[in-house]
């Protein structure tokens, strides 16, 4: 009787280490609920964010690399950077704009994207940003203004575009006004 105890108790054992003994965790199908969107035409990358925050770049057939942001955050932009690897997303966090700075990288010989900066717009809401030179990020704001974010350093710089002054420099002709007619 004793021996039928010890093997079900040494099965039991064995059945409990294969229930809780996780091997592999991966990634799999398409994001939940997909907020944006990049591609980079000569890398041949996709990005993709969704609501939850979280960033996946595909490759070629098998390459996938995934990344999050540290809070939850709902991304509404993405914007490669042409030619480096290097993805920045627009995102809301507590009712303020978080720009996030993504980079490709090579750890232990395996590529894998990285969250490297993030950058808080105080005091201004974004709702689009895009390119300038590759070194420049033109961000625009609900207000109608202009910013410019230093890629490298990634600190916005004091060259802003107020839209009361843009349009002071623009024809009456060109201005178009909404008749309530």
């Amino acid at each position: 009787m004793n021996k039928i105890k010890r093997k079900l108790q040494k099965k039991k054992q064995h059945v409990d280490a294969d229930i809780f003994d996780i091997h592999n965790v991966f990634e799999y199908g398409f994001p939940v609920a997909p907020t944006a969107v990049a591609f980079d035409d000569t890398l041949s990358l996709l990005a993709l964010a969704s609501g939850s925050g979280e960033v996946r770049v595909y490759g070629q057939a098998g390459v996938l690399m995934v990344a999050g942001h540290k809070k939850n955050v709902k991304v509404s932009q993405l914007v490669w950077i042409p030619n480096e690897g290097r993805l920045v997303s627009l995102a809301e966090s507590s009712g303020q704009s978080l720009f996030s700075l993504f980079e490709i990288n090579e750890v232990e010989g395996t590529a894998v994207l990285q969250l490297v900066k993030e950058k808080q717009l105080e005091a201004k809401k974004a709702t689009t940003c895009t390119i300038l030179d590759g070194k420049t990020l033109l961000v625009g704001t609900e207000k109608g203004d202009v910013l410019s974010l230093d890629l490298e350093s990634f600190e916005f710089s004091d060259d802003t575009i107020h839209l009361d002054v843009a349009m002071q420099n623009v024809p009456d002709d060109f201005k178009v006004t909404l008749d309530s007619t």
